[in-house]
């Protein structure tokens, strides 16, 4: 706030004046005093006496003129010639964040070396000019220092900070935060049961009339192809900030597609191994294709509603122009492409894990059956041996020397005939 006080300014220079007069007013009167005899010195000493008096009051009323003036007089708070103050900003190198800031102007990269913290005032000089400066997950005092030098919004800047985040979009007169989860199909070797199919990672867009910021987190979601792409192609970069945006959703949805692709034919490999008659059922990999199938529905879905927020005709943001408007409803068909994979992956799942849990019912079934069967065998010379084991006086063929081989005979004919029987009926 600027204002004025009264101050002293020159007022204690002009009361040294006004005090040197009336002394010499007063020196004037001696002089004169001592200078005149009799009547005549009397009346020269007189009158230079008044003389003297008079040009001393006159010196102290000059003086309380000049300080009065003085007093009265406004000057500003503001000190000319100091600079304000300005917190130290941490050093910009690829290690600390930035993969990249750019100046673009008519679709053409302009020559910037200089300071990135300085390019959106560079930019804002040039006529339809605007900076791109992209962040890899970057430290809190980096984010602190960009907020204060491009005035973005600081609560959307924390978000961004964040590894983790739904997909959303804050819509304002003069700004655009949008939030996107990355998708890569990242499958090594054999599918197995903890076999990783699915990365997700996040990538945060701020947009403004003359900059765009991405902040992303994690090793796959590389914005240097979405660049590079737009170098070769530049149509999209004449329209600002808002054609990066669209660049950046557009690779985004087809990475996510990708991977919706990708891992359908994992599923078509998990069901063909499901059928196999050679094959034992194995629940653990449904079950990891499931949960890589909900983790990609967790980033596809959700988009869905804020690319639709950004591509409506009518509304949205006015710094999405309305030509980006239908290359963004492109981008949100191929979302809904993507979202129907994931859905019917995910039913095509339920089905699979159900048909898998009934082999392995039925499975479990066949071995206690199996079991079963061949403890009814082993029960019939069980039996046998246990009766003849009885403490008795009398058991038949105890005695016969014909008796032991007979009985093992029946006992072997017994156990052949409960067998050929289990066989018959699929227990064996």
């Amino acid at each position: 706030m600027s204002g004025t006080v009264p101050t002293s300014g020159d007022g204690p220079d002009d009361a040294a004046n006004g005090r040197t007069a009336a002394d010499d007013g007063r020196t004037a009167a001696r002089s004169g005093g001592n200078g005149g005899t009799g009547k005549g010195g009397r009346d020269g000493g007189g009158s230079a006496g008044t003389g003297g008096n008079a040009g001393g009051m006159g010196g102290v009323a000059g003086g309380l003129t000049r300080l009065t003036e003085g007093l009265i007089r406004p000057v500003s708070l503001v000190r000319n010639g100091r600079k304000a103050r300005r917190r130290p900003r941490p050093p910009v190198s690829k290690s600390a964040g930035p993969f990249g800031c750019e100046v673009y102007q008519n679709g053409a990269p302009l020559d910037y070396s200089g300071d990135p913290y300085e390019a959106l005032a560079f930019a804002r000089t040039q006529s339809d000019a605007f900076v791109w400066l992209g962040l890899v997950e970057p430290d809190g005092r980096l984010l602190a220092a960009f907020t204060e030098a491009y005035q973005l919004d600081p609560l959307a800047v924390h978000e961004a900070g964040q590894p983790s985040g739904r997909p959303r979009v804050e819509l304002a007169a003069d700004s655009v935060f949008l939030v996107l989860r990355t998708a890569e199909y990242v499958r090594d070797g054999e599918l197995r049961d903890d076999s990783e199919l699915i990365d997700t990672d996040k990538i945060s867009i701020l947009l403004g009339d003359r900059y765009v910021v991405t902040i992303r987190h994690g090793k796959h979601g590389d914005l240097r192809p979405v660049r590079d792409e737009l170098r070769t192609d530049p149509a999209l970069l004449r329209h600002g900030p808002a054609g990066v945006l669209t660049a950046v959703c557009s690779r985004v949805v087809a990475r996510q597609l990708a991977a919706a692709q990708q891992l359908t034919a994992d599923i078509d490999e998990a069901e063909a191994l499901v059928f196999d008659p050679g094959r034992r059922p194995a629940p653990g990999k449904i079950y990891q294709l499931k949960r890589e199938v909900l983790e990609l529905k967790h980033a596809v879905t959700p988009l869905a509603e804020p690319l639709r927020a950004l591509a409506e005709p009518q509304g949205g943001s006015p710094l999405v122009p309305v030509r980006l408007r239908r290359q963004l409803r492109e981008v949100v068909s191929d979302l809904d492409h993507a979202v129907s994979r994931v859905s019917q992956a995910d039913e095509l799942l339920t089905s699979i894990l159900q048909a898998t849990l009934t082999q392995v019912t039925i499975a479990q079934n066949e071995d206690m059956r199996r079991i079963s069967a061949w403890v009814a065998i082993a029960a019939v010379p069980t039996a046998i041996a246990g009766i003849y084991g009885m403490n008795f006086e009398y058991i038949p063929w105890a005695d016969e020397s014909w008796g032991f081989g007979v009985t093992i005979a029946v006992m072997v004919v017994l156990c052949v005939v409960l067998h050929r029987a289990f066989r018959r009926n699929g227990w064996l």
